[in-house]
C-alpha cells in the first residue's frame, strides 16, 4: 500500500500597526509518516512563540532544536495497539487522561507529548471537527453532500471571510460521515484548503476542496455540488446529483435517516452523555447506514423485507456506488484489521440478523449463537466481537436479549457466550453497562448453568467503567 505523508500546519497573526500590512505572520509545518502529527502541537506554538519575540537570525536555531526533539520522540508504542483495542477502549475508559499516551521530551519548558491512544490511522485529532455541527449548518442537505462524496462528486467547501480553519473543520467533518475502512482512499481525494493558485487537485477524480476565495463560485466547472458556509446554502451543478440525490426513489430513505439523527440527539438518554459520546454516536449511525446499504449491493437472496424493500429503491445509488473507486479499492481491507480466526463477516451478518428478526427458528438462533462461541475463546477473537457491538448499537443488548428465548439450548449458549466475553477487563465493562434489567437476569442464570464459566478473570484496571 502507498505509504501516507502526514502534515500538520500552525499559522499565528500578530497584530503590529507599525508593519506595512498592520500584522507580522509565521507558519511552521511538520510532516511524519505518523497519523499522530497533531500531538506537536503545543511544541510547534512554542517554537513560534519563540520566533516572535527574538529576531529573525535566531529562527534557524529553534526550528532546528524543534526538529531534532520531535525526532527523537518514539511512537512505536502506536502499532502496539490493535484496531479493535482503540474501537473498544474508546467507549470504556472513564477518564480522558487515560486515552493518551504521555511521552518524555524536552523543549523549552514542555516535558511530555500526549498521543491521543484510540485514534485510527483513517482519523484526525483536529479540535472543533464535529458531524452535528455540520447536520446544524446544512440540515437535510448534508445527506445529500454524504451521498456526493460516496458518488465521487467534486465537492466545494466555500468559507468567504470565514477563519480558514472553519473551512478546514467542515471538510474533516465530511470526512468523518464516511466509513472508517473507506476513508483511506478519500483521503487522497481530500483538499483541506487550497487557493486558485494551487489547482493541482483539478486533476484528481471525486476532489472535496476547501477554500475562502469567492472566485470559486463563479467558476462552476469546478464543482458538482457548492457548500457556503456563509449562507449555509448548497449548489447542485451536476445533474446525477439532482435527478438520484435530489429526486431519487430513496429520497424518503434519506430523511428518514436524518429524522432519526435528529430524534437520537433529542433523545432522553443522549442528554447524560458528553459531547464527544454523542459525536461518536451520530457518527456511527451514519457510517453503518452506509455499510448496510453498501453491503445490500453485494447481498444476493434470503433478503428481510426491509431489506428488499430498501434495496429497490436505492438500486441506482447502489449500483454507482459499488462502481466507485471508494468501494473497489478497499472491499477486503477491514478484515485485516481482526484476528485471523474471526470471520468479521459472519459477525456483522449473525448481529445484524439478531438486531433486525424479529422472529427467527430456534435452529436458526442456536446456530447464530454456538458460533458467536466459537469466534470468542481468545482476548482478540471477544475484542473484535465488543468492536461491533457499541453502545450506540445497543450494546450487547442483541446477545442478550436471547437470555428469554423460550429454548433451553439458546439460554445456554447465551451465558455460556456472556461468560466467554467476561472473561477479558472490556467484557466485564460492557455486561456492567448493560440494562440493569439484563445484568440481573444474566447473574440469576450463570448459578443455573455452572459449567459454562471460563478462565480466570482479568481485573478492571483503574479508570474503566
Amino acid at each position: 500500500s502507498t505509504q501516507s505523508t502526514w502534515g500538520f500546519n500552525l499559522i499565528w497573526n500578530r497584530k503590529d500597526p507599525s508593519l506595512p500590512r498592520g500584522s507580522e505572520i509565521k507558519a511552521l509545518s511538520v510532516c511524519s509518516d505518523s497519523f499522530m502529527v497533531t500531538a506537536y502541537r503545543p511544541l510547534m506554538e512554542q517554537c513560534l512563540s519563540n520566533c516572535f519575540v527574538n529576531d529573525t537570525q535566531k529562527l534557524e536555531n529553534f526550528v532546528s532544536e524543534l526538529y531534532n526533539v520531535i525526532r527523537s520522540i518514539p511512537t512505536t508504542f502506536l502499532d502496539e495497539i490493535t484496531e479493535p483495542e482503540k474501537v473498544v477502549w474508546r467507549y470504556t475508559i472513564s477518564e480522558p487522561n487515560k486515552l493518551l499516551n504521555k511521552t518524555k521530551c524536552d523543549y523549552q519548558g514542555i516535558n511530555e507529548v500526549n498521543f491521543p491512544v484510540c485514534l485510527g490511522p483513517n482519523e484526525v485529532d483536529f479540535q472543533g471537527v464535529s458531524v452535528r455541527n455540520l447536520m446544524t449548518k446544512f440540515g437535510f442537505e448534508t445527506m445529500t453532500i454524504l451521498n456526493a462524496v460516496m458518488a465521487e462528486k467534486r465537492i466545494l467547501v466555500l468559507g468567504y471571510q470565514l477563519p480558514t480553519s472553519d473551512v478546514v473543520r467542515t471538510v474533516l467533518s465530511i470526512l468523518a460521515m464516511v466509513p472508517t475502512k473507506y476513508r483511506s482512499i478519500i483521503w487522497y481525494r481530500t483538499y483541506p484548503y487550497t487557493s486558485v493558485a494551487q489547482t493541482q487537485w483539478l486533476n484528481t477524480v471525486g476532489y472535496i476542496v476547501g477554500a475562502g476565495n469567492p472566485i470559486f463560485k463563479c467558476k462552476s466547472e469546478w464543482w458538482d455540488l457548492l457548500c457556503d458556509l456563509g449562507t449555509g446554502e448548497v449548489v447542485i451543478n451536476d445533474p446525477y446529483i439532482s435527478r438520484e440525490l435530489r429526486e431519487g426513489t430513496h429520497i424518503m430513505h434519506d430523511q428518514y435517516l436524518f429524522r432519526k439523527l435528529q430524534l437520537w440527539t433529542q433523545s432522553y438518554s443522549v442528554k447524560t452523555m458528553k459531547d464527544e459520546e454523542i459525536e461518536d454516536g451520530l457518527r456511527v449511525l451514519l457510517q453503518t447506514h452506509l455499510q448496510e446499504v453498501l453491503d445490500l449491493g453485494s447481498k444476493e437472496g434470503n433478503l428481510t423485507a426491509d431489506e428488499t424493500i430498501l434495496k429497490a429503491a436505492r438500486s441506482n445509488q447502489i449500483n454507482r456506488w459499488l462502481s466507485t473507486s471508494i468501494y473497489q479499492n478497499t472491499v477486503n481491507d477491514a478484515q485485516s484489521l481482526y484476528s485471523p480466526r474471526t470471520k468479521r463477516y459472519d459477525l456483522c451478518t449473525h448481529l445484524n440478523t439478531l438486531r433486525k428478526s424479529q422472529t427467527l427458528p430456534e435452529e436458526d438462533v442456536l446456530t447464530i449463537m454456538q458460533d458467536l462461541n466459537k469466534s470468542t475463546r481468545s482476548r482478540q477473537q471477544i475484542l473484535d466481537l465488543l468492536a461491533l457491538l457499541p453502545k450506540y448499537r445497543m450494546g450487547l443488548l442483541p446477545i442478550a436479549s436471547t437470555l428469554y428465548h423460550p429454548s433451553n439450548g439458546v439460554r445456554l449458549s447465551c451465558v455460556a457466550l456472556l461468560r466467554n466475553i467476561e472473561s477479558i477487563w472490556e467484557g466485564q465493562v460492557a455486561i456492567r453497562n448493560m440494562n440493569l434489567f439484563l445484568w440481573v437476569t444474566y447473574e440469576r442464570m450463570k448459578s443455573q448453568f455452572p459449567n459454562t464459566s471460563p478462565t480466570t478473570k482479568q481485573q478492571i484496571p483503574s479508570g474503566f467503567e
